[in-house]
């Protein structure tokens, strides 16, 4: 039997020579796992769209040899990008920020002694169940507008992320105070363990989401240092293009249709955030940025040409058709041609605005007037103004009609209208 002889100090103690080999077999260890598990997700991943791949059924032995190389290499790199973000996410958020919290709030509580465990059992976990109602109540909101309304799906991940940090984090305020001052009369006990639930609670989420967030941006980080700049839309097209083959025979059905149109959505607006190159050509490069950017809502534009030809679809042969084009399309964008991409594109596009940056650009101004009719009369020179109130209430109304209309002439009838009324 094999003895590990670890050499100690004159007290006994390992020596420092010791603790450094002790340190480096650690080190070894750990970094032999992740490669480990890095190798093995690489391997799955690649496995996986092959699979996509093969489920496409191309006639073409040359092309699809060539694309099965090109998704192999994409969803390999892909894989170390996502594997390793996650990794670091996982080990520097989620595990050590739960467990902060949790005994931080639980050490601080200082519960009485009366009280019995299950009582302080049922405070603790009804004060966890009114946080988690209080954050996940609004996320229903977003839940229901991603089922009713596809086309906003694309945004619904960034919404809900949104969504429950901007809940979380006034729950948190709140049952924080409540946790170090109890209200007076109130049973200090029960209420400092139902607070404590609660503010555990909503500490978990705001750590939960702070990690999807930083994950997010390390994958993105990643993605730029051992991708290549289309291997996410590649992959993603590629998955879309097997999906929709292999529910073409549905291409009757209305929902269907409006499933395969919002992925195509998704590849576009894919395209127009990865295809300027903006990693390596940044904004300062007026000139290059602009072309690319440009070429890239021309690529986007020739993706969202298949979502008519979806709506338009008359039977699985007309479907068969968009996926052959898709397949080409996954194939130029593994190749890296621009060219390709950009031979059935329109020669100039228009700069398409979001729903939400529409209605943002629409806010901006009416919050300012309402701002304005809010804070301009408590200024001492316009306040003593007879018309203070009247110039309150004309400006409020204009940002209301500033933000409910883009007619700027309906607008001026109803300002006109205001104005005679208040300042005649």
């Amino acid at each position: 039997m094999r003895q590990r002889i670890v050499s100690t100090g004159p007290t006994g103690a390992p020596s420092a020579q010791g603790r450094l080999r002790q340190t480096a077999r650690l080190r070894d260890r750990l970094s032999g796992r992740f490669r480990q598990g890095l190798r093995a997700e690489r391997r799955r991943q690649a496995h996986r769209h092959l699979e996509i791949l093969g489920s496409l059924g191309l006639t073409d032995a040359f092309q699809e040899g060539r694309l099965r190389r090109d998704i192999r290499g994409a969803a390999a790199r892909r894989a170390s990008a996502v594997y390793t973000a996650n990794l670091i996410t996982v080990w520097l958020f989620s595990i050590p920020v739960v467990i902060v919290v949790t005994v931080v709030v639980l050490m601080q509580s200082e519960f009485r002694s009366g009280s019995s465990a299950g009582t302080l059992l049922a405070s603790y976990v009804g004060g966890a169940g009114v946080a988690s109602g209080l954050t996940l109540m609004p996320l229903s909101v977003v839940t229901l507008t991603y089922f009713l309304a596809p086309s906003l799906r694309r945004v619904f991940e960034k919404a809900a992320l949104y969504v429950i940090f901007g809940a979380a984090s006034p729950v948190f305020l709140f049952f924080a105070v409540t946790t170090w001052e109890p209200a007076p009369g109130a049973p200090a006990t029960d209420l400092k363990a139902a607070a404590s639930g609660a503010l555990t609670m909503s500490g978990i989420c705001i750590a939960a989401t702070g990690s999807l967030a930083f994950s997010q941006w390390l994958t993105n980080y990643f993605d730029a240092r051992w991708c290549h700049p289309y291997d996410h839309i590649a992959l993603f097209l590629l998955g879309t293009a097997a999906s929709i083959r292999r529910d073409r025979r549905r291409w009757h059905d209305d929902s269907q249709v409006t499933k395969w149109r919002a992925w195509l959505e998704i590849v576009a607006a894919q395209v127009e955030r990865d295809a300027p190159l903006s990693r390596r050509v940044g904004t300062a490069e007026g000139g290059s940025h602009a072309e690319l950017r440009d070429e890239a809502r021309r690529i986007a534009a020739v993706v969202r040409h298949h979502k008519r030809a979806l709506a338009e679809a008359h039977s699985p042969h007309d479907v068969d058709t968009v996926v052959t084009s898709l397949v080409h399309g996954t194939q130029a964008f593994c190749a890296g041609d621009r060219a390709a991409l950009l031979t059935n594109a329109p020669a100039q596009v228009a700069p398409r605005v979001g729903r939400f940056a529409a209605v943002a650009l629409r806010l901006v101004p009416a919050a300012v007037l309402i701002a304005a009719g809010i804070f301009l009369p408590l200024v001492p020179a316009v306040a003593q103004s007879e018309l203070a109130a009247n110039l309150r209430w004309y400006l409020v109304v204009m940002g209301a009609i500033t933000f409910l209309t883009t007619r700027q002439d309906l607008a001026t009838k109803i300002g006109e209208a205001t104005a005679r009324v208040l300042f005649k």
